[in-house]
């Protein structure tokens, strides 16, 4: 399975740096995308960080291409200016898509104390599924970043896949899972290349290789 991640997307709303800037995308180039995954098997459709532009330009284009996808949310960032209200929140689970969390204040887990990734990792979760009404069993590392502490709070907490930024193809069955993000500087032949990499075992296995050397930094 290949897993894309898509973040902002349509005009920049908010003041960001340029390496979040490439992760904002152009709506015209989300529809290609979109046209391209529901001709192809096997991948899922994730969306980081609530923004509005979820629910104003990505909700729609899945819903005219039957897909379905999972969107993370940050606990304190809705209700603010350029993110997704609670009303917003609760159109997407009405349409059938589903929410994972994002943390609290979208800030990277690495490194962080027991008491900060408690408020990160299990506060953040608890206080989405109240606001929400719902269980929340998935989790996305903010910026892609995790180890050894982060992945045991995740562990602990109950959540039952994690994400990561790492890129390449995983098994559906695996709870850490690489993804591929959809950039601003890709091409669509950059994203058919993401859809059309099935590496022989010798890859696949280096990969996950290096993904377990990496939770336990």
């Amino acid at each position: 399975m290949v897993i894309l991640t898509f973040h902002g997307v349509g005009p920049v709303t908010r003041e960001i740096n340029e390496g979040e800037r490439d992760c904002w995308i152009e709506q015209d180039f989300l529809k290609e995308v979109l046209d391209l995954v529901a001709k192809t098997e096997a991948v899922k459709i994730t969306v980081d960080d609530g923004n509005a532009s979820d629910l104003q330009y990505i909700l729609p284009e899945l819903e005219q291409r039957n897909l379905s996808g999972t969107f993370f949310l940050c606990s304190a960032l809705l209700g603010k200016k350029t993110y997704l209200s609670i009303d917003g929140c609760k159109e997407l689970l009405e349409a059938n898509m589903t929410v994972g969390h994002h943390g609290k204040d979208h800030r990277p887990w690495r490194n962080l104390s027991t008491a900060e990734l408690n408020e990160e990792i299990v506060n953040s979760r608890r206080e989405l599924e109240g606001l929400l009404s719902i269980s929340i069993t998935e989790a996305a590392c903010p910026f892609g970043a995790y180890d050894r502490k982060s992945i045991r709070a995740l562990k602990s907490s109950g959540i039952q896949k994690a994400y990561t930024s790492d890129m390449g193809g995983t098994d559906e069955n695996s709870w850490l899972c690489p993804r591929n993000t959809i950039r601003r500087s890709m091409s669509i032949d950059d994203v058919k290349a993401i859809l059309a990499e099935r590496p022989p075992y010798s890859r696949s296995f280096k990969r996950t290789l290096k993904i377990k050397l990496k939770a336990f930094r």
